[in-house]
């Protein structure tokens, strides 16, 4: 089994926290990294129902993510931001927009409208697609 090694998961972190960070095209199909992660590491939240999420933070902050709707009609939890993310379920989760936000700290972030908080798997998944060398060899 191979193990990734700690930077190179908060490197990949860093591509989808929802700090505002994305793949960017340059316009001519190059792709480009703006590569972030918090002292290198990688941040989980688990959901309510046991879902492992990439975030930084143990609370939804209006400063980066928006309510868009409930999960539900009538759902007494929403709004949802504001309320720690082991109180929400994966499906609560996945209906903020975090990626429309930009920091006033990172005036030069890129938005990605639409953006929700990746699972871990999805990290992973994206190691995967993108070959990364993960075993050292």
């Amino acid at each position: 089994m191979c193990l990734v090694r700690r930077p190179l998961v908060g490197v990949l972190a860093g591509l989808l926290l929802f700090s505002g960070t994305a793949v960017a095209d340059r316009g001519h199909g190059d792709r480009e990294f703006d590569i972030q992660a918090h002292r290198g590491g990688l941040d989980l939240q688990i959901t309510e129902d046991g879902q492992a999420v990439v975030t930084h933070d143990r609370r939804v902050t209006g400063t980066k993510c928006l309510d868009t709707a409930p999960v539900t009609p009538g759902d007494p939890e929403f709004p949802y931001v504001g309320k720690y993310v082991r109180n929400l379920t994966l499906a609560q989760v996945r209906t903020l927009d975090c990626g429309t936000l930009r920091l006033s700290t990172m005036p030069a972030q890129q938005v990605t409208p639409g953006s929700r908080m990746p699972l871990l798997r999805e990290v992973f998944g994206l190691v995967k697609r993108h070959h990364a060398d993960c075993c050292g060899g």
